[in-house]
């Protein structure tokens, strides 16, 4: 009789003890039956600059807007689709200048870039023991973008010694960029967004030219902005971004 009694406190103790667990994860798989899907709107601007503008700095500014749509997979990870718009370019540093230079490019070229773009998105949501660090999410980001409009100004000065080929007819209007970055939310649903973007195919490149004349043009941008999650509503999704054990 001993025994059995010894075995049935065991299995009553196990039971009483695995229903926290199965209670946690049973609210968790219900948070995400009422739908997997998410919306989101991005504004924000890009500072950017192009290799071979001396990289004088990210001082080109323009505008950046879209839509996010979001498949979440647990409450550590989901992948979005990002659909939008982006002016990207690069000027001057010190102006279109009079006088002679040995790297024209630097100071007699304006490009004004405006982009159709679509990312695929992979979102990471971190749990450190820090509440506020909680609040953080990295990106993995691989966008195309097409050049839909190209704004070139160059050679402004008349001076002969920074002569050289126009860029406009040579320049690729299909790009494919890699992003990283994170964003921290505020609230559930609002969040502030940084994220640094890399230009896997140059804009141009030289040819025969001197590399101090044009060196073969590569994007690099930063993104800072405000995200917005429209779907779903403020319970749903803390409860999806939730670990299990911590209901």
């Amino acid at each position: 009789m001993a025994p059995f009694f010894k075995t049935t406190c065991i299995l009553l103790l196990l039971s009483v003890l695995s229903f926290p667990e199965s209670h946690r994860l049973e609210a968790q798989r219900k948070a995400f039956q009422k739908n997997r899907f998410g919306s989101s709107i991005f504004l924000g601007v890009n500072a950017s600059q192009i290799a071979g503008d001396g990289h004088q700095g990210y001082d080109y500014p323009g505008l950046a807007v879209g839509l996010n749509g979001t498949a979440y997979v647990n409450w550590r990870m989901d992948f979005s689709l990002y659909l939008g718009y982006e002016e990207r370019g690069a000027k001057p540093p010190l102006g279109f200048s009079v006088s002679p230079t040995s790297v024209p490019w630097q100071q007699n070229t304006f490009i004004k870039l405006k982009y159709a773009v679509l990312a695929g998105r992979f979102n990471l949501h971190l749990y450190p023991r820090r509440a506020a660090l909680s609040r953080l999410t990295a990106h993995l980001t691989l966008a195309y973008g097409y050049a839909f409009d190209i704004d070139i100004r160059q050679n402004t000065d008349a001076n002969p010694s920074n002569d050289y080929p126009p860029l406009l007819p040579l320049m690729a209007r299909n790009d494919l960029s890699g992003q990283l970055g994170f964003t921290y939310y505020f609230t559930p649903k609002l969040g502030l967004s940084l994220l640094h973007s890399l230009q896997l195919i140059p804009l141009y490149k030289t040819g025969n030219l001197p590399d101090n004349l044009v060196p073969s043009l590569r994007q690099y941008h930063f993104q800072i902005g405000f995200e917005y999650i429209i779907f779903p509503g403020r319970k749903l999704l803390e409860r999806r971004r939730t670990p299990p054990w911590a209901y």
